[in-house]
């Protein structure tokens, strides 16, 4: 898929590109699995060889230090990933949208601590997440 079929893509279901050898992202990305039943984000692994173009778009080339979203054509980093998919999901997660009335710099400040850690707290595997069946057609 080139940047453009993801773009397309993006504007029915919101793509999500996090680093498959973080356990928070993966835990993050197998919660939100499991809140997302009618299936509407599509996810993307950084380590994907594929993900280069990616990578550059957001001069991320040696380092993945952040999870990315991609919706409806426009592209968010940083904590307003999690504001923007609270957005999406029903129950008390749709709640966390209301973090998005912390000014961006401090919830940035937060978010950029712990990416910039996440290995020393919370470990990496060298394994991606490999889905079943059900949710194979999720992965990019």
């Amino acid at each position: 898929m080139t940047i453009d079929d993801h773009i397309e893509l993006s504007m029915s279901n919101p793509i999500i590109y996090y680093d498959a050898k973080c356990l928070l992202c993966n835990g993050f990305i197998k919660a939100l699995i499991k809140r997302d039943p009618k299936a509407i984000f599509k996810y993307f692994s950084l380590q994907d060889d594929k993900s280069l173009s990616v990578r550059q778009l957001h001069n991320m080339i040696d380092t993945i230090t952040t999870v990315i979203l991609l919706d409806q054509g426009v592209w968010y980093d940083q904590s307003d990933v999690s504001v923007r998919i609270a957005q999406y999901i029903d129950g008390p997660w749709h709640k966390a949208t209301a973090i998005k009335f912390v000014p961006s710099s401090i919830r940035n400040w937060i978010y950029r601590r712990i990416a910039n850690n996440r290995y020393q707290l919370f470990g990496q595997s060298d394994e991606c997440i490999i889905p079943d069946e059900s949710i194979k057609s999720r992965f990019l």
